[in-house]
């Protein structure tokens, strides 16, 4: 089966676009982001449409909005969208001490780095927050994995990881 599935696999041209099924979760982001703050998302389409439905920009790859208008120059007392994947490293966004995770960081190394973006020096914030929708039972999971891999690398680096400074509230 594979075989013959390999032969006609080139004939299929799908196109794969998502279809929005509800809308709560953008309506929660857009009302978290009356205040500044960082919404960080995994997802391009759920951004863009956020940034759309919002007019808060949404800097995707290479750390840009569709403007061209680089993250760390965005003003600090303004929301703003950002790529985990694209922006979760090496950026300096200590302008902002609130962050949303629309899903969850892939693993710990990605939350204690994302974190790292507000959680850093030349924080003039006396509290960094991280709040993590949880919309699905996969996330709920996913959280208690972050929170295992940086108890194993505080334990294996002696290193305190940020998934693990503050107070865990429901």
């Amino acid at each position: 089966l594979l075989e013959e599935w390999e032969t006609e696999r080139p004939k299929y041209k799908g196109k794969i676009r998502g279809e929005w099924l509800d809308r709560s979760v953008r309506d929660y982001a857009a009302e978290w982001m009356q205040e500044p703050g960082i919404v960080w998302v995994q997802h391009q389409e759920f951004a863009i449409k956020l940034s759309d439905e919002t007019g808060v920009p949404y800097f995707g790859e290479m750390g840009l909005d569709k403007s061209g208008n680089f993250i760390e120059e965005h003003p600090s007392n303004r929301p703003l969208i950002a790529s985990l994947l694209a922006n979760g490293e090496g950026r300096n966004l200590q302008g902002w001490n609130r962050n949303l995770y629309i899903d969850p960081p892939l693993n710990a190394l990605q939350g204690e780095q994302s974190l790292g973006r507000t959680h850093r020096s030349m924080q003039e914030a006396d509290e960094v927050s991280a709040e993590f929708l949880v919309t699905v039972e996969e996330h709920e999971k996913q959280i208690e994995k972050l929170l295992l891999g940086a108890k194993y690398q505080q334990d294996m680096t002696g290193q305190e990881q940020k998934l693990l400074y503050g107070d865990w509230l429901e």
